[in-house]
């Protein structure tokens, strides 16, 4: 029995083989994050290629998730790669070094006008922590807090600083160019921190036939304050734990991660938890318990979708950790209860009722899955947000299974030409059944779909039938 939360996994080295991609397939992992902050856009386009060779072979549907860079915040290239910085001891933060002063290049002066006595700087992902003690121009000195070793372009952190810096970069246009001519199933924003961020994405999306769906990535403090208006812009939401990390006192990151999937809940968004879910297993082959219960709490909470970067991309044990994320999330999945509701707002009240009612009636007579024929994904999404026990399957015209892919419980079945006849949709049901596995003959399962001569959109049944 497959996962039915969605595993995403980060190519790297690691899984740049044909053998080893489809050992994660094989293992659980249903989209692949292609991250633009590493790499050139040929080492893309060979991992595009190589995930639809592998899919194909696998007879599975792969997402691909294009993660674009952002306005990533970065010190500068430092003299020799290499800077050694010792707790105690007084560092420069300037375009320009200064005699008698230990130096860190930072070209972009928009961080250092940011910075005011008594400020936070945070580089390399949180390892060193630096107290902003006097800023004259562009050169700012602070005490370091930390010992550790910084390298160029080292990332920067200033937690409560207000940077009038937009998320979707000109460098992110011309990688989402790149992106929407590959046909990739999702695009990922980085730094969000409002709506217009994401509206600018679509903008530059406008006029391709196949749009790709937007993930927003929650990694500043300040996205948390329009968290309400960021989701209701959004196809789906990544709760992005590494830098949100280092923007938010690290006590509250629980709390935000819980927050952002509440609200995904309410708005009916997919919704990701990412970053160190098996941190351990990118040097080891088995996992802390103490991963092993963050997934599993994750899951229990709401999350769509688990992510592993690292642990995929350059790991030793890539195989290894989509296991264990499937395992675990397998577990969980078990201790939940369908939420069957109506008061989500993405769909009519009509598709709402349906779907709940196809809910109850699989619970009911312990189906064994609910087969929809969907043309937009909305159907699909609206059983997905319900979390059923039994799987859910979605009969979708050829090119639309990718962006399934991120739905809870969702597998895609394709059949082309299906149109709404009746009796075609529930003879493609039954067979879609027996083919992924899920019903024998003479087992029941749900199909719901459109009265013949209607709209997608209006009447709608739930139904029983024998496979």
């Amino acid at each position: 029995m497959w996962n039915k939360t969605t595993i995403i996994c980060t190519l790297g080295p690691a899984t740049s083989k044909r053998k080893t991609l489809l050992g994660l397939i094989s293992a659980g992992m249903d989209i692949a994050r292609l991250n633009f902050s590493h790499g050139d856009l040929a080492q893309h386009r060979g991992f595009i290629r190589l995930v639809r060779d592998c899919a194909k072979r696998a007879g599975r549907a792969i997402g691909i998730l294009q993660d674009l860079p952002g306005p990533k915040l970065r010190a500068g290239a430092i003299p020799g790669d290499i800077l050694e910085v010792r707790s105690g001891e007084e560092i420069l933060l300037s375009p320009k070094p200064q005699e008698g002063l230990k130096h860190l290049p930072f070209p972009d002066r928009r961080l250092l006008h940011a910075l005011k006595p008594g400020a936070d700087v945070w580089l390399a992902d949180g390892m060193v922590h630096l107290k902003v003690r006097r800023v004259s121009g562009d050169a700012v000195l602070c005490r370091s807090l930390s010992r550790a070793t910084l390298r160029s372009h080292c990332g920067v952190n200033i937690p409560g600083a207000h940077l009038d810096i937009a998320a979707f970069t000109a460098a992110d246009r011309r990688y989402l160019s790149f992106g929407l001519k590959e046909g990739v199933d999702f695009v990922a924003i980085s730094f969000v921190s409002r709506p217009a961020d994401l509206r600018a994405a679509r903008r530059a999306m406008s006029g391709v036939r196949r749009k790709p769906l937007l993930v927003a990535k929650i990694e500043r403090g300040p996205a948390l304050a329009e968290l309400p208006a960021i989701v209701r812009e959004a196809d789906a939401v990544m709760v992005a734990r590494g830098d949100l990390g280092v923007e938010l006192p690290f006590a509250l990151v629980p709390f935000a991660q819980k927050e952002i999937i509440a609200e995904c809940r309410r708005q009916g968004r997919p919704v990701i938890v990412a970053t160190q879910m098996l941190e351990s297993m990118i040097a080891n082959p088995r996992p802390t318990r103490a991963e092993l219960t963050d997934i599993a709490n994750a899951v229990l909470d709401g999350a769509d979708a688990v992510m592993l970067s690292g642990e995929t991309s350059v790991g030793k044990f890539p195989r290894e950790a989509v296991s264990a994320l499937a395992a675990v999330a397998r577990e969980a999945e078990d201790h939940l209860e369908p939420h069957v509701c109506y008061d989500y707002p993405f769909a009519s009240q009509s598709a709402r009722a349906i779907a709940a009612s196809a809910v109850t009636l699989a619970e009911g007579i312990g189906a064994k899955a609910i087969v929809v024929p969907t043309f937009t994904g909305d159907t699909a999404r609206c059983l997905s947000h319900l979390k059923p026990r039994c799987p859910i399957v979605a009969l979708c015209a050829p090119g639309k299974e990718g962006q399934l892919t991120i739905l809870w419980g969702v597998r895609s079945f394709t059949v082309r030409g299906l149109g709404r006849d009746l009796e075609r949709i529930l003879s493609e049901s039954r067979r879609a059944a027996r083919r992924l596995g899920l019903a024998r003959p003479g087992e029941s399962i749900v199909v719901s779909c459109g009265l013949p001569g209607r709209r997608a959109s209006e009447e709608r049944i739930a139904t029983a039938v024998k496979v």
